[in-house]
């Protein structure tokens, strides 16, 4: 059974907001999935409350994450049980990355992907399918690690990063065979030939036309809009791709 995401956003970013001021400059980002909740807090006003502020994509940015944190998803270092999850916004502080800096945060079910300003990756979180990209089985990593090796032949211009349930999307700013992908495709969720596990980043080729739009990843299955129209490919037992029938593809 899949846990419950504490549900107190609402709340608790008005009560976030109001530490940064009443200006209607603040910014409120959130990232969510079912297990955990990313946040996001900056001023766009050198003059707010924030004190060391210069401007919102330097020091007056921080992250506050909750929910759970049994294989270290949140990047915060310590692993909590699931029986005693982070309950209550707690800021993001890790040295390796500098939350500032982060342009693209996604979530899978037990995992989290973060991507820079200057287009490095960085992960936390359960590795058992290699759903980080790291190129390894590593089980856990309980804080955000830096992606080695330029994501293996990847090119760096990352417009979007989107996660499933155990597999990662990465597109990119080529004009052509942009989406990488990795982790679990034993749905056919992430496209590739074979029900394998994929611990690198794989390009897929000339499966689509057109440029994408937009793309999401459900539990094991996965959107992308075109500019030519609708694809979709994983786990459809329930109908979940919208093909008109209820069989894996």
């Amino acid at each position: 059974m899949i846990p419950c995401l504490l549900y107190a956003l609402k709340r608790k970013l008005e009560e976030m907001q109001q530490q940064f001021d009443d200006s209607s400059d603040d910014e409120l980002y959130e990232e969510e999935s079912l297990q955990l909740t990313f946040a996001k807090a900056s001023s766009s006003n050198s003059s707010t409350n924030s004190g060391n502020a210069t401007s919102a994509s330097e020091d007056s940015s921080s992250y506050y994450v909750t929910g759970s944190n049994a294989f270290g998803m949140l990047g915060i270092g310590n692993i909590v049980s699931d029986s005693s999850k982070v309950t209550s916004f707690t800021r993001m502080n890790n040295p390796a990355i500098v939350p500032s800096n982060i342009k693209i945060m996604a979530c899978g079910h037990y995992h989290t992907i973060a991507i820079t300003k200057d287009n490095q990756i960085y992960a936390c979180g359960k590795n058992n399918y290699g759903q980080l990209a790291m190129g390894n089985l590593t089980k856990v990593f309980p804080i955000f690690k830096m992606v080695e090796s330029s994501m293996n032949g990847i090119p760096k211009l990352i417009r979007d990063v989107k996660c499933g349930r155990y597999h990662t999307m990465f597109i990119t700013d080529q004009a052509t065979d942009n989406v990488w992908v990795c982790g679990k495709n034993k749905s056919g969720q992430m496209s590739l030939p074979s029900a394998n596990i994929y611990p690198s980043p794989t390009r897929l080729v000339a499966q689509f036309s057109g440029k994408i739009l937009f793309a999401s990843c459900g539990s094991e299955f996965t959107f992308i809009k075109t500019t030519d129209g609708v694809y979709s490919c994983g786990d459809n037992s329930r109908g979940q791709c919208g093909l008109g029938w209820t069989l894996s593809k």
